[in-house]
């Protein structure tokens, strides 16, 4: 009898744990939900920072062409061609030496001390890309 009455102890706290499981279970999938809309948000919020400065940056470079083309400095045509040419490479930066892929540590290095820039070749751009 005491051996019936001591499984049914130990049953209903088995009982008792599972449904503490369960509770922690629904905490833990609402903080990973509250977590992923903070990330979705912060995402956001960076990609309006970012295109914010790519307007500021624009802004800037047409007013240095249009102070050029009224100097007479540069023609339309080639402020355009400058500040078309400086927003590809502030949104699209060029490769630097230390990006090279490389074979072998010697070329690495090399490429890393190339004081003229970057030389031909394969360079990572992250995310398993690369630009030639």
């Amino acid at each position: 009898m005491g051996k019936m009455k001591g499984n049914r102890l130990n049953t209903a706290a088995n009982v008792g744990s599972f449904i503490t499981g369960r509770q922690q279970l629904g905490v833990q999938r609402t903080i990973a939900q509250q977590n992923a809309v903070q990330a979705e948000l912060a995402a956001a919020q960076l990609s309006q920072l970012k295109r914010r400065q790519l307007d500021a940056e624009y802004q800037r470079l047409r007013a240095w062409a249009e102070a050029e083309v009224a100097a007479g400095r540069l023609s339309q045509a080639d402020a355009d061609t400058q500040v078309a040419t400086h927003m590809h490479n502030f949104v699209t930066p060029p490769p630097q030496p230390s990006d090279r892929i490389t074979a072998r540590f010697t070329d690495f290095l090399i490429a890393g001390l190339n004081a003229g820039g970057a030389g031909r070749g394969w360079y990572n751009q992250g995310e398993g890309t690369a630009r030639y």
